[in-house]
């Protein structure tokens, strides 16, 4: 997960989740429209997107 090692509060873009190597994907595997559709779900556990923002981006919330 892009936000590991985070603290609660840490925002990262979509183009910043992309790039960055996970336990599941290599950096730069996953499309952004598969991160951005993900956020949209609202089901991410821990993590939520930040309303409004452009680029779209997400916020660490435990």
């Amino acid at each position: 997960m892009p936000f590991a090692g985070l603290s609660a509060g840490s925002v990262l873009t979509v183009a910043q989740m992309v790039a960055a190597r996970t336990s599941q994907y290599e950096a730069g595997e996953i499309s952004a429209g598969a991160v951005a559709a993900r956020l949209h779900t609202d089901n991410v556990p821990g993590i939520r997107a930040v309303p409004g923002s452009s680029p779209l981006s997400a916020r660490k919330i435990t």
